[in-house]
């Protein structure tokens, strides 16, 4: 015979189940119009049919924030919004540390400038160059958003090729490991910044990461140290299409440096190649002035 305990229980249980799929939908929904969005960077590019490009998009779980306008006049973030000043490092066998720093990120963890967009911040380094020819496009180039509902995403795209021409425009399509850890070091350390500017530090995110490859394929480094070797190296192989990594989940009790790891190993295994932390070194994310 059912007991009142019995029917509260289930129906408690049905609840958290309907919040549960609501949360999921809510989620997924964002998470397919951030991807559907990030197609149209491509042309932003001066070859966007032929280029590769590296998508991390951190949503909160359970509910959107409400943050107050994060910008105000002449490109700047409001003063109340805690400004991530890091350093990453690489623990490579014990002795040797390796900053890290792709040289198409100049804007990563705390940039001078910013635009206002739609409820968000954004900041990038697209520039355009002005010639006799006219106006040409970018090889490479990377953005930062914040957002008032506490989204926040990276994103990288290149058509540069290396290895064919100086000029970028033979060879192969290139994705680095570095890329990726630091564009999540980045999207996390702004993730711990909403979360304070929000008082919420209980809030939960999940963290998703895509590779868009609008080529036959893109080559991928092998990650560290190791990509000092030009010759002998194992290339892992990106193939066409959106390849999405194992969600992530994050919150302020979650050590950064471990999800860098993990990002980096789901990379390396998604070009079909194995990952060793020995091989490879472990992270440390400092305060940098």
């Amino acid at each position: 015979m059912t007991t009142t305990d019995d029917l509260l229980s289930t129906l408690k249980r049905i609840e958290a189940e309907l919040v549960h799929e609501r949360q999921r939908r809510r989620m997924d929904r964002k998470l397919k119009e951030r991807a559907t969005r990030f197609k149209d960077e491509f042309q932003l590019l001066d070859r966007p049919d032929d280029a590769v490009g590296l998508q991390i998009t951190a949503v909160p779980v359970s509910e959107d924030l409400s943050l107050q306008p994060l910008s105000k006049p002449y490109g700047q973030i409001i003063d109340d919004l805690p400004r991530p000043r890091k350093k990453l490092l690489r623990l490579f066998k014990e002795t040797q540390l390796e900053v890290i720093s792709p040289p198409d990120f100049d804007h990563t963890f705390s940039p001078s400038g910013w635009d206002s967009i739609l409820r968000a911040v954004r900041s990038d380094n697209h520039r355009r160059i002005t010639t006799k020819k006219g106006v040409v496009l970018p090889l490479t180039y990377s953005y930062l958003e914040l957002h008032r509902d506490g989204i926040v995403e990276f994103g990288f795209l290149s058509c540069m090729k290396l290895g064919g021409s100086r000029d970028g425009q033979r060879g192969h399509l290139m994705l680095f490991p570095d890329h990726a850890v630091v564009a999540m070091a980045t999207v996390l350390s702004w993730v711990l910044s909403l979360c304070r500017l929000a008082e919420r530090s209980d809030i939960e995110y999940l963290v998703q990461t895509n590779i868009h490859t609008i080529a036959e394929k893109t080559l991928l480094y092998p990650p560290g140290p190791e990509r000092t070797r030009v010759y002998g190296l194992e290339m892992g192989e990106i193939k066409r299409g959106v390849t999405t990594l194992p969600n992530i989940p994050f919150t302020s009790s979650v050590k950064i440096t471990a999800l860098l790891s993990t990002i980096e190993h789901d990379l390396v295994n998604a070009g079909s190649n194995e990952y060793s932390t020995n091989q490879y070194g472990e992270f440390e994310l400092l305060d940098s002035a």
